[in-house]
C-alpha cells in the first residue's frame, strides 16, 4: 500500500481545509490576518507533501541522502507473554481492515474527481449541501446532482459485486 493510499482520507481533510484557508487568505484585507492565513495554507501543503512522498519538507536533508538509522530492540519474551496474560481481552475493533479499505478505494475509483469531493463532504465528513456548495464554489443543483450521480455509481458496484458473489 502506497503511502498516498494509506494516508487518502487524511489528505482529502487537508485539501478541503486548505481550500478553505485559501478563501478565506483571499477575502481578508488586514496582511497579518493574511500573512497567518497564508503561513498555514503552506503548513497544510508541506503536510500533504509529507503523507504523500514520506520525505520531511521541513528538513532540509532529504530521505535519500540522510543516514540510515538503525535501532535494535531486545525484548524479554518471558516478559511480554506475562504482561499478555494481564491484559483485558480486548474486543474486536470495528476499524476498517486492508480488504474492506481496498473495498472502499474501488467503489471510489470509478468516481469522477468532484464526484468523490462532493460524496465523501457529505456522506463522510457530514457536510451541508450549502456548505459543500460554498466550499466548491458550485451551485447547491450542482452537488446534488454529484452526490446522486456519485451514489448511482456506488450502488451499481455494490450489486456487481453481490452478483459476483451468487
Amino acid at each position: 500500500m502506497s503511502r498516498k493510499e494509506q494516508f487518502s482520507d487524511l489528505l482529502f481533510e487537508y485539501a478541503v481545509c486548505k481550500r478553505y484557508v485559501n478563501r478565506e487568505a483571499n477575502k481578508r484585507t488586514e496582511s497579518t490576518e493574511k500573512t497567518l492565513l497564508n503561513s498555514m495554507a503552506r503548513d497544510l501543503g508541506e503536510a500533504m507533501e509529507y503523507m504523500e512522498t514520506g520525505i520531511d519538507p521541513w528538513n532540509y536533508k532529504s530521505e535519500a541522502s540522510a543516514p540510515k538509522r538503525r535501532i535494535t530492540l531486545i525484548a524479554d519474551e518471558h516478559l511480554l507473554s506475562v504482561l499478555k496474560s494481564q491484559q483485558a481481552p480486548i474486543e474486536e475493533e470495528l476499524e476498517a481492515n486492508t480488504f474492506d479499505e481496498a473495498l472502499l478505494n474501488d467503489l471510489l475509483k470509478n468516481l469522477s474527481a468532484r464526484e468523490k469531493e462532493c460524496y465523501l463532504l457529505i456522506k463522510q465528513s457530514l457536510f451541508s449541501y450549502n456548505a459543500t456548495a460554498d466550499l466548491l464554489n458550485i451551485s447547491v443543483g450542482a452537488v446534488e446532482r454529484f452526490v446522486i450521480r456519485a451514489t448511482a455509481k456506488i450502488e451499481k458496484k455494490i450489486n456487481k459485486i453481490i452478483h459476483l458473489l451468487n
